[in-house]
């Protein structure tokens, strides 16, 4: 047996492996960097909220603190920033423009006669289905969010 033809073997072997291994150990970093960073903001308003109780001996101090305006810009301050839907369903269209490119690439490189990599048409057919998927979820992100702020505009 060849060593060259061993070395091939083998890459054939592994570099799947180590992609979908890859991929998979990304995503895990990912979430657990956004984990932890929401941890740490989480605890940084809970010590704020805990110095605040202690600077302020009775409810009727904390009160009157929060009537001033420094009480109010303290509390602007300390709110969790809004929902960032546009930003959100902007990334999904995104994602859906991406995966439905490469899956109907995937799907031309099958057809392809030069190429004829039948082998290339199910992860084609599963990207573009991928990504028709976030296309419609950011639509639908989209509608409900308008529904909502219409309704939140009624009701004031």
């Amino acid at each position: 047996m060849d060593w060259g033809t061993v070395i091939v073997s083998l890459a054939g072997i592994l570099i799947p492996i180590l992609a979908i291994g890859g991929t998979f150990g990304v995503v895990v970093f990912v979430v657990w960097l956004r984990t932890r960073q929401r941890k740490a903001e989480l605890e940084m308003r809970t010590q704020i909220y805990n110095r605040l109780l202690e600077k302020y001996g009775s409810a009727q101090e904390l009160a009157e603190f929060l009537k001033t305006e420094e009480g109010r810009a303290f509390l602007r301050g300390l709110a969790m920033p809004p929902a960032r839907r546009p930003a959100t369903v902007l990334r999904w269209i995104r994602t859906g423009l991406i995966l439905t490119f490469l899956g109907l690439a995937c799907i031309l490189l099958g057809w392809w006669p030069a190429c004829e990599e039948p082998d290339l048409m199910v992860p084609g057919v599963i990207l573009t289905a991928l990504g028709i998927a976030f296309l419609l979820g950011a639509g639908v992100t989209h509608w409900l969010g308008r529904r909502l702020d219409e309704s939140e505009t009624e009701s004031r």
